[in-house]
């Protein structure tokens, strides 16, 4: 993460046996960039920080490895 994103990431709640985990971002370096028009700026109708999910299932499938996101 740090080397694609420049961010760090938490490894939480981690399953050996079902090969599972979440993670747990304490920053986000999208918040600095976007400017989100007044009537969304309090809903929660508009998550431009789905976008990292996108990203880190694009990167892990692209490895073979299969991933929910």
């Amino acid at each position: 993460m740090k080397i694609f994103l420049n961010i760090t990431a938490e490894v939480e709640k981690y399953d050996e046996k079902l090969k599972q985990c979440f993670l747990k971002f304490n920053e986000n370096p999208f918040a600095d960039f976007v400017i989100l028009p007044n009537f969304l700026e309090k809903s929660q109708v508009f998550w431009y920080s789905n976008v990292l999910c996108g990203m880190i299932k694009g990167a892990l499938e692209s490895i073979g490895i299969i991933v929910e996101a």
